[in-house]
């Protein structure tokens, strides 16, 4: 309260600078309740609905990558068996690019897809760019299967399609092991089973034919995974 000059009468401060911004307060509040309200009801996803990047892929074919540089859309392998795994150049389990090629070359035809991911977060054992890994894989082994920009499997930084593949895969959501490690997805591009980086491709031959035959899995086995692998 303020008083006037020379005494003690109060001086009555005018309230119409707080009365119009109550009233244009109180407008904005209505307005707002007008459009939110029925737009919750609604279920809008505009109104307070998680942004669509924010929804969680349901399918490996939703997702993408990049080969070379250039963005690929998983969707091309939609209706595809896919098997994928981390590859490495420098690696104990190298050689298993040689089984990788021969379960491609045998059931590429009806419907196996093979995506390779090279990763150089076990040991610095894949160090050269997308060229070099390429004319490594397709001289030393002949492969013909899609082999993608090198990723992160584990922290930091994972890829989307491995933090999509461990989340949902029906047997662990734990780190990738090391090289070679491997998912085998269906049709439909969910994770049906994941082989730790020892399993053989060639041990594992029968779960892919089961679901190119759309049949039910054979029960797990548990092989003897290979030599010095984990």
């Amino acid at each position: 309260m303020a008083f006037a000059t020379g005494g003690l009468r109060p001086v009555r401060r005018s309230g119409c600078l707080n009365t119009l911004k109550c009233a244009s307060s109180e407008s904005s509040r209505r307005d707002f309740l007008k459009f939110a309200v029925p737009a919750v009801v609604a279920g809008w996803p505009l109104a307070f609905g998680r942004a669509e990047d924010d929804v969680p892929s349901t399918s490996l074919y939703d997702l993408t990558s990049t080969m070379g540089g250039e963005k690929v859309e998983l969707s091309k392998y939609r209706g595809k068996v896919v098997l994928v795994v981390n590859v490495a150049t420098y690696c104990v389990l190298t050689p298993q690019y040689e089984e990788l090629t021969a379960l491609y070359d045998k059931h590429g035809s009806r419907g196996l897809e093979i995506l390779a991911y090279p990763c150089n977060q076990f040991g610095n054992q894949e160090p050269g760019d997308y060229d070099d890994i390429c004319k490594f894989a397709r001289d030393q082994y002949g492969a013909k299967f899609s082999i993608f920009d090198k990723v992160n499997v584990n922290p930091p930084n994972v890829d989307n399609v491995y933090s999509f593949l461990k989340s949902t895969n029906p047997d662990s959501e734990k780190r990738i092991e090391w090289n070679f490690a491997k998912f085998l997805v269906d049709k439909e591009g969910k994770p049906v089973r994941r082989y730790k980086p020892g399993i053989l491709p060639s041990m594992l031959e029968k779960d892919v034919v089961a679901l190119l035959d759309e049949k039910p899995l054979p029960p797990r086995l548990i092989p003897k995974p290979q030599v010095n692998a984990l």
